[in-house]
C-alpha cells in the first residue's frame, strides 16, 4: 500500500531537500493523492490512475492551476522513482504524462502603471518597507526572496 512506505519516503525527502517549500510539495502531492484516489496497492496505480488523480483535482477544485497539476504528478512521480529505486514498482505511471489539456490556462499578469507606481510610493510606507520595495522593484525579487535578506548581506553602499 501507498501509506506503508509513505513515512520512509518523507523522511527521504527530508534529507535529500534543504528547501522547505519543496519537500512540503512534494508531501503535499502525496497526501493529496490519497485523499483523492486512496490508500491504493502501489503495483495497482498505473497510467489511467495518474489521469483519474488529475481529474480528481479538477472536480474537486475547478479552478485549480495547470502549475498546481503539473506539481502533484512531479511529486507523485518523483515519489515513483524513489519505490522503483527501493524494488517497490517496476514502472513509474505518472512520467510522459499529457497535462497541457487540464485546467485553465496561466494568466499574465498586468504590470503596473507609471500612475500606479507613483501611488504606492508616495505611501508613507517607513523606512524598512520603503527599502524593502525598492530592493524588489530594482533587484527584481519577490516578496519572499527579498523578505530573507538580511542586513549583513546588505550593502546599501
Amino acid at each position: 500500500m501507498l501509506a506503508d512506505v509513505q513515512e520512509e519516503y518523507f523522511d527521504i525527502v527530508d534529507r535529500d531537500y534543504d528547501k522547505t517549500g519543496t519537500s512540503r510539495a512534494l508531501k503535499r502531492g502525496i497526501l493529496k493523492f490519497t485523499m483523492l484516489i486512496g490508500n491504493l496497492p502501489m503495483e495497482e496505480v498505473d497510467l489511467t490512475t495518474a489521469y483519474r488523480f488529475m481529474d480528481k483535482q479538477l472536480e474537486w477544485k475547478p479552478d485549480i492551476s495547470h502549475g498546481l497539476i503539473k506539481d502533484t504528478n512531479w511529486a507523485m512521480s518523483k515519489m515513483y522513482n524513489f519505490m522503483a529505486k527501493r524494488g517497490y514498482v517496476k514502472t513509474n505511471p505518472f512520467i510522459g504524462l499529457d497535462v497541457k489539456n487540464y485546467c485553465k490556462p496561466s494568466k499574465s499578469w498586468l504590470p503596473y502603471t507609471s500612475e500606479e507606481f507613483f501611488t504606492i510610493f508616495q505611501h508613507d510606507w517607513g523606512a524598512h518597507k520603503r527599502l524593502l520595495l525598492n530592493i524588489m522593484i530594482t533587484a527584481g525579487m519577490r516578496l519572499n526572496e527579498a523578505g530573507i535578506l538580511t542586513w549583513d548581506r546588505f550593502n546599501d553602499t
